[in-house]
């Protein structure tokens, strides 16, 4: 077991995540993300681009079509493309996430996250102009 202390955000639902409560929270998750080694998150471009604005180590498990837990497999999309530009640790089966937080613990952020060089407007385009090329 790894000695892990973790804070979990799930604002899925408006009914929880609306006006000032959410604006407050998210300051509060900003200043966590600021305070960890390792973010480990969904395959929301906001979170991901939060951390890694201030160098972290970014794990992504993307929510998925096939489970419900998205309209479409964006997420999947994303993460695959932040993994293949090495910004990222995929994780595409939860079983596999423990050794995703160890290979984090032993990745130096400069050498595989490129904290300097992350572009994500660019990346973002590129993978809708894939995207549309591929309709």
């Amino acid at each position: 077991m790894l000695p892990l202390q973790i804070l979990l955000v799930d604002c899925h639902s408006n009914r929880y995540c609306k006006n000032i409560a959410w604006k407050v929270l998210k300051q509060k998750v900003a200043i966590q993300i600021q305070k960890s080694k390792i973010i480990i998150t969904h395959g929301g471009v906001g979170t991901i681009m939060t951390a890694l604005k201030h160098g972290k180590k970014v794990i992504v498990v993307p929510r998925y079509k096939k489970f419900g837990e998205i309209a479409d497999d964006h997420q999947l999309d994303i993460t695959q493309e932040l993994e293949k530009r090495r910004k990222i640790i995929a994780v595409y089966k939860i079983d596999n996430l423990s050794e995703a937080i160890r290979k984090a613990e032993d990745v130096r952020v400069t050498t595989v996250m490129e904290k300097q060089n992350t572009n994500f407007k660019e990346i973002i385009i590129d993978w809708l102009e894939k995207e549309e090329a591929s309709l």
